[in-house]
Protein backbone atom coordinates (compact mmCIF):
# COMPACT_ATOMS: atom_id res chain seq x y z
CA UNK A 1 0.00 0.00 0.00
CA UNK A 2 1.11 3.27 -0.74
CA UNK A 3 0.51 6.64 0.78
CA UNK A 4 -2.13 8.74 -0.07
CA UNK A 5 -1.16 12.79 -0.77
CA UNK A 6 -1.38 15.17 -3.18
CA UNK A 7 1.54 16.83 -5.28
CA UNK A 8 0.74 20.23 -3.82
CA UNK A 9 1.45 18.74 -0.42
CA UNK A 10 4.82 17.77 -0.97
CA UNK A 11 5.97 21.14 -2.73
CA UNK A 12 8.07 22.51 0.40
CA UNK A 13 11.44 24.34 0.90
CA UNK A 14 13.97 21.45 2.03
CA UNK A 15 15.95 23.64 4.39
CA UNK A 16 12.82 25.29 5.66
CA UNK A 17 11.14 21.97 6.40
CA UNK A 18 14.10 20.33 7.87
CA UNK A 19 15.13 18.31 4.97
CA UNK A 20 18.44 20.36 3.81
CA UNK A 21 20.09 16.27 3.64
CA UNK A 22 17.80 15.49 1.09
CA UNK A 23 18.52 18.73 -0.95
CA UNK A 24 22.33 18.12 0.15
CA UNK A 25 22.18 14.32 -1.12
CA UNK A 26 20.19 14.55 -4.03
CA UNK A 27 22.51 17.46 -5.53
CA UNK A 28 25.55 15.10 -5.51
CA UNK A 29 23.57 12.60 -7.49
CA UNK A 30 22.92 10.34 -4.15
CA UNK A 31 19.42 8.54 -3.20
CA UNK A 32 17.95 8.71 0.16
CA UNK A 33 16.26 5.18 1.71
CA UNK A 34 15.54 3.57 5.05
CA UNK A 35 12.97 3.50 7.60
CA UNK A 36 11.90 6.40 8.62
CA UNK A 37 11.15 6.04 12.03
CA UNK A 38 15.94 6.19 11.85
CA UNK A 39 15.28 9.64 10.15
CA UNK A 40 15.81 12.67 11.90
CA UNK A 41 12.90 14.02 13.95
CA UNK A 42 11.87 16.61 11.40
CA UNK A 43 12.05 13.96 8.14
CA UNK A 44 9.44 11.90 10.77
CA UNK A 45 7.30 15.00 11.54
CA UNK A 46 6.87 15.37 7.97
CA UNK A 47 6.59 12.08 6.72
CA UNK A 48 4.91 9.73 9.42
CA UNK A 49 1.41 12.03 9.21
CA UNK A 50 0.92 10.57 6.38
CA UNK A 51 1.53 6.55 6.99
CA UNK A 52 4.98 6.36 5.41
CA UNK A 53 7.19 4.18 7.41
CA UNK A 54 9.73 3.27 4.61
CA UNK A 55 10.85 5.52 2.14
CA UNK A 56 13.54 5.69 -0.86
CA UNK A 57 14.14 8.83 -3.50
CA UNK A 58 16.29 8.76 -6.05
CA UNK A 59 17.38 11.79 -7.63
CA UNK A 60 16.59 12.47 -11.33
CA UNK A 61 19.44 14.58 -13.02
CA UNK A 62 19.28 16.44 -15.98
CA UNK A 63 22.39 17.61 -17.85
CA UNK A 64 24.50 16.39 -14.42
CA UNK A 65 22.15 19.68 -12.44
CA UNK A 66 19.28 18.12 -9.98
CA UNK A 67 16.03 18.49 -11.64
CA UNK A 68 13.63 16.77 -9.28
CA UNK A 69 13.09 12.58 -7.35
CA UNK A 70 10.97 9.81 -7.84
CA UNK A 71 10.28 7.68 -4.68
CA UNK A 72 8.71 4.80 -3.31
CA UNK A 73 7.42 4.52 0.03
CA UNK A 74 5.22 1.87 1.45
CA UNK A 75 2.70 2.09 4.61
CA UNK A 76 3.34 -0.95 5.99
CA UNK A 77 5.77 -0.31 9.24
CA UNK A 78 6.87 -4.43 9.17
CA UNK A 79 8.07 -3.46 5.29
CA UNK A 80 11.20 -2.14 3.92
CA UNK A 81 11.56 -1.06 0.71
CA UNK A 82 13.96 -4.14 -0.71
CA UNK A 83 17.71 -3.75 -2.56
CA UNK A 84 15.70 -4.27 -6.13
CA UNK A 85 12.90 -1.55 -5.35
CA UNK A 86 16.29 0.22 -4.78
CA UNK A 87 17.75 -0.61 -7.88
CA UNK A 88 14.70 -0.13 -9.84
CA UNK A 89 14.16 3.21 -8.99
CA UNK A 90 17.50 4.26 -9.52
CA UNK A 91 17.89 2.93 -13.51
CA UNK A 92 14.25 4.88 -13.19
CA UNK A 93 15.71 8.03 -12.54
CA UNK A 94 18.21 7.81 -14.77
CA UNK A 95 15.99 6.60 -17.34
CA UNK A 96 13.83 9.47 -16.92
CA UNK A 97 16.78 12.27 -16.85
CA UNK A 98 18.06 11.19 -20.23
CA UNK A 99 14.26 11.51 -21.57
CA UNK A 100 14.07 14.77 -20.27
CA UNK A 101 17.19 15.67 -21.53
CA UNK A 102 16.83 14.38 -24.75
CA UNK A 103 13.05 16.29 -24.83
CA UNK A 104 15.06 19.41 -23.53
CA UNK A 105 17.40 19.07 -26.61
CA UNK A 106 14.74 18.47 -28.82
CA UNK A 107 12.68 21.99 -27.80
CA UNK A 108 15.32 24.06 -28.12
CA UNK A 109 14.91 25.54 -30.94
CA UNK A 110 10.99 25.87 -30.25
CA UNK A 111 9.73 29.30 -28.45
CA UNK A 112 9.39 29.09 -24.61
CA UNK A 113 5.43 27.91 -23.91
CA UNK A 114 6.36 24.75 -26.43
CA UNK A 115 9.18 23.78 -23.83
CA UNK A 116 7.27 24.20 -20.57
CA UNK A 117 4.73 22.26 -22.77
CA UNK A 118 7.09 19.30 -23.30
CA UNK A 119 8.76 19.16 -19.80
CA UNK A 120 4.94 19.43 -17.96
CA UNK A 121 4.34 16.47 -19.77
CA UNK A 122 7.52 14.77 -19.24
CA UNK A 123 6.71 15.02 -15.39
CA UNK A 124 3.07 14.56 -15.48
CA UNK A 125 3.69 10.88 -15.82
CA UNK A 126 5.76 10.95 -12.80
CA UNK A 127 3.29 12.20 -10.74
CA UNK A 128 0.68 8.68 -10.14
CA UNK A 129 1.38 6.24 -7.46
CA UNK A 130 3.22 3.36 -8.84
CA UNK A 131 3.92 0.05 -7.49
CA UNK A 132 7.37 -1.81 -8.42
CA UNK A 133 5.79 -3.22 -12.18
CA UNK A 134 4.52 -0.09 -12.70
CA UNK A 135 7.73 1.91 -12.04
CA UNK A 136 9.52 -0.40 -14.40
CA UNK A 137 6.83 -0.22 -17.07
CA UNK A 138 6.80 3.57 -16.87
CA UNK A 139 10.19 3.63 -16.96
CA UNK A 140 10.97 1.25 -19.88
CA UNK A 141 7.89 3.16 -21.58
CA UNK A 142 9.56 6.90 -21.00
CA UNK A 143 12.68 5.47 -22.24
CA UNK A 144 11.50 3.86 -25.45
CA UNK A 145 9.40 6.77 -26.16
CA UNK A 146 12.25 9.16 -25.76
CA UNK A 147 14.81 7.28 -28.11
CA UNK A 148 12.16 6.44 -30.72
CA UNK A 149 12.36 2.56 -30.15
CA UNK A 150 10.33 0.23 -30.36
CA UNK A 151 10.87 -1.95 -27.10
CA UNK A 152 12.69 -1.60 -24.20
CA UNK A 153 13.53 -3.49 -20.75
CA UNK A 154 15.36 -3.37 -17.27
CA UNK A 155 18.11 -6.54 -16.22
CA UNK A 156 19.12 -6.81 -12.74
CA UNK A 157 22.09 -8.68 -12.13
CA UNK A 158 22.39 -11.69 -9.36
CA UNK A 159 25.72 -11.59 -7.63
CA UNK A 160 25.81 -15.21 -6.87
CA UNK A 161 25.41 -16.36 -10.25
CA UNK A 162 27.17 -13.25 -11.82
CA UNK A 163 23.55 -12.97 -14.08
CA UNK A 164 21.48 -10.59 -15.39
CA UNK A 165 17.52 -11.21 -15.31
CA UNK A 166 14.65 -9.77 -16.59
CA UNK A 167 12.67 -7.51 -14.44
CA UNK A 168 10.08 -5.92 -16.70
CA UNK A 169 9.56 -4.12 -19.95
CA UNK A 170 7.50 -2.72 -22.87
CA UNK A 171 6.56 -4.58 -26.32
CA UNK A 172 8.38 -7.81 -25.34
CA UNK A 173 6.82 -10.88 -26.45
CA UNK A 174 6.86 -13.56 -23.25
CA UNK A 175 8.95 -16.21 -25.46
CA UNK A 176 11.18 -13.50 -26.63
CA UNK A 177 11.90 -12.98 -22.83
CA UNK A 178 12.58 -16.53 -22.16
CA UNK A 179 15.08 -16.97 -25.26
CA UNK A 180 16.84 -13.64 -23.84
CA UNK A 181 17.61 -14.65 -20.16
CA UNK A 182 19.77 -14.97 -18.19
CA UNK A 183 22.28 -12.47 -19.75
CA UNK A 184 26.08 -13.34 -18.40
CA UNK A 185 27.67 -10.88 -16.92
CA UNK A 186 31.10 -11.66 -18.41
CA UNK A 187 29.34 -11.55 -22.43
CA UNK A 188 27.98 -8.40 -21.22
CA UNK A 189 31.83 -7.17 -20.28
CA UNK A 190 33.40 -8.16 -23.35
CA UNK A 191 30.86 -6.03 -25.47
CA UNK A 192 31.09 -3.25 -23.19
CA UNK A 193 35.00 -3.08 -23.23
CA UNK A 194 34.91 -3.18 -27.17
CA UNK A 195 32.09 -0.75 -27.60
CA UNK A 196 31.87 1.45 -24.68
CA UNK A 197 29.45 2.72 -22.45
CA UNK A 198 26.59 3.09 -23.11
CA UNK A 199 26.71 0.23 -25.23
CA UNK A 200 25.17 1.48 -28.75
CA UNK A 201 24.78 -1.81 -31.48
CA UNK A 202 24.16 -1.01 -35.02
CA UNK A 203 25.43 -3.76 -36.41
CA UNK A 204 22.84 -5.99 -37.69
CA UNK A 205 25.89 -9.22 -37.09
CA UNK A 206 26.94 -7.71 -33.89
CA UNK A 207 23.40 -7.62 -32.73
CA UNK A 208 22.33 -11.07 -33.80
CA UNK A 209 26.32 -11.98 -31.81
CA UNK A 210 25.10 -9.72 -28.64
CA UNK A 211 21.46 -11.58 -28.21
CA UNK A 212 22.74 -14.82 -29.08
CA UNK A 213 20.50 -15.77 -31.94
CA UNK A 214 19.24 -14.46 -35.23
CA UNK A 215 16.78 -12.40 -35.72
CA UNK A 216 12.85 -13.73 -36.04
CA UNK A 217 9.65 -12.56 -37.51
CA UNK A 218 8.35 -10.11 -34.62
CA UNK A 219 12.00 -9.34 -33.28
CA UNK A 220 14.54 -8.19 -35.60
CA UNK A 221 16.21 -5.63 -33.67
CA UNK A 222 17.97 -2.67 -35.97
CA UNK A 223 19.89 -0.67 -33.13
CA UNK A 224 20.49 -2.00 -28.90
CA UNK A 225 21.05 0.74 -27.11
CA UNK A 226 22.49 -0.53 -22.89
CA UNK A 227 23.17 1.43 -19.99
CA UNK A 228 24.69 -0.53 -17.12
CA UNK A 229 23.50 1.34 -13.83
CA UNK A 230 26.37 0.98 -11.57
CA UNK A 231 26.18 1.31 -7.90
Amino acid sequence: ELSRYSADELMLSYKKNGFSRWEETMAKGEMIHGRVDEMTEAEQSILLPYNIHSIAAAPILVDQAWWGLIGLETCNPEHSISQTEIEVLKAAAITIGAAIQRTQAEVTARDSGARTQALTKAAASLNVELDLKSVIAEVCYEAANGLNAQAACVYLYAEESKTLHYLGGVNFPQEIIQLLQPISLSDLNLFLQKYGIPLVLRDPAVIEQFIGMPAMPGFAPQNIVTWPIIQ
